[in-house]
C-alpha cells in the first residue's frame, strides 16, 4: 500500500521475506500488510519537502505559465514501477486503443505538477532525497546536460529547497562540447561519442571520471571537465590525431582558464 495527502507521504516500506535484498534501490517502496490479519491496517507516513522553483529565460526574467514537474516512482515489490499516486493506465483500454493517453484515468491530476505564477515561482511537495525538474512549456525548454533536459536537486527533510530553472526558447540550442563528452562518459549513441569511445584506452579511463560527474553537484565544474577533457585529448594524440587533439586540449585550457579566474 501507498498513500499521498497534502504535506506526507507513505513511509517507504521494508521488503517482504520473498523480496529481501530490495530495499536499497532509487525506488520508494510500498508497506506490505498481510491481508489475513484482521488488526486495522496503519499506514506510516512521513513529511514532504518543500521545493520552491523559479522560472526564468534567457533574460533572467521570469516566466509564468510554465508546467514543472517531477516523478518520484514507486517500485511494486512484486514487479514493475509507476510515478507514485499517478493516475493508473488500464491494460485493458490500452490493448484496445493502442495509446498511453486513452488508456489513463484522469480522475485525479498529477501528483507532482505545478504551474509557475506571473513572478515564474512554482511550488512542489516532494519526498527527499535525490530527483529530477523539468517543464513543460511550447515556448521554452530546459538546456541539455547529460544528455537530458532535467535539472537534479536534493531535497533534505525539513528544509526548503530553493531552484532556479534557466530556460531558453525552445530550436535555439545547439549540442554543446560538455554534451558530446557525456555521450562518451555515458554511452550515449552520438556519432562523435562513438567514435572516441572506440579509441584505444578511452572506455576505461572515462569511466573512471562516470561516478565522479554522478556524484558531483555541479556536473560542470570546471575542474572536473578540464581533467575529462585532457584525457579525451590525451586519447586523440596517442593515435596520431594531433589536430582533434588540439581541439580537445583546447577545451582543457578554457577550463582551466575558468578555474584560475575564479581562484583569482
Amino acid at each position: 500500500m501507498i498513500a499521498l495527502c497534502d504535506g506526507f507521504i507513505a513511509r517507504s516500506g521494508e521488503p517482504p521475506p520473498e523480496c529481501e535484498g530490495r530495499a536499497n534501490d532509487p525506488y520508494l517502496r510500498p508497506q506490505v500488510f498481510n491481508p489475513l490479519e484482521t488488526s486495522s491496517i496503519t499506514v506510516e507516513m512521513v513529511p514532504l519537502v518543500e521545493c520552491v522553483v523559479k522560472t526564468i529565460d534567457e533574460e533572467s526574467q521570469p516566466v509564468a505559465g510554465v508546467k514543472v514537474e517531477s516523478c518520484p516512482n514507486v517500485g511494486w515489490w512484486n514487479s514493475g514501477s509507476q510515478i507514485y499516486c499517478a493516475p493508473l493506465i488500464k491494460t485493458e483500454r490500452f490493448l484496445k486503443y493502442r495509446s498511453g493517453e486513452s488508456s489513463t484515468d484522469h480522475v485525479l491530476p498529477h501528483p507532482f505538477r505545478t504551474t509557475s505564477d506571473r513572478n515564474g515561482i512554482s511550488k512542489l511537495e516532494l519526498p527527499e532525497g535525490k530527483r529530477s525538474l523539468w517543464i513543460l512549456s511550447d515556448a521554452y525548454e530546459l538546456p541539455i546536460h547529460l544528455g537530458s533536459r532535467r535539472t537534479r536537486i536534493e531535497l533534505a527533510s525539513g528544509e526548503t529547497t530553493e531552484v532556479t530553472l534557466h530556460m531558453r526558447a525552445r530550436g535555439t540550442e545547439q549540442l554543446s562540447d560538455w554534451d558530446k563528452l557525456a555521450g562518451v562518459v555515458f554511452g550515449c549513441s552520438t556519432r562523435e561519442g562513438r567514435r572516441i569511445l572506440a579509441l584505444p584506452g578511452v572506455s576505461d579511463k572515462m569511466m573512471e571520471f562516470t561516478e565522479r560527474f554522478r556524484e558531483a553537484k555541479a556536473q560542470d565544474d570546471p575542474e572536473l571537465l578540464a581533467r575529462a577533457y585532457a584525457v579525451v585529448a590525451g586519447a586523440f594524440a596517442d593515435i596520431e590525431d594531433f589536430g582533434e587533439a588540439a581541439r580537445w586540449y583546447e577545451k582543457a585550457s578554457r577550463q582551466q582558464e575558468e578555474i584560475d579566474r575564479n581562484d583569482d
